[in-house]
């Protein structure tokens, strides 16, 4: 019973910050109104390397990405 309410808690704070993503973060694009899921497939379930320093953290896509413009 307490993993499942574990598990619904990191879904609920998965879900408010995707939410804030979408309204922050996506305001000026073709994804402003896009659902949960939407965000998910399109932006999250993509391969990429991430290098961190102390001060910035670098996201490299691959240069075949189809929404690459987004």
């Amino acid at each position: 019973m307490r993993t499942n309410q574990v598990r619904v808690y990191l879904s609920a704070m998965a879900c408010i910050l995707l939410s804030g993503l979408r309204r922050v973060g996506l305001k000026a694009t073709e994804l402003a109104q896009a659902q949960v899921s939407t965000i998910r497939l399109k932006m999250l379930n993509i391969g990429a390397q991430i290098l961190a320093s102390a001060r910035k953290v670098w996201v490299s896509m691959a240069s075949s990405y189809p929404s690459q413009d987004l």
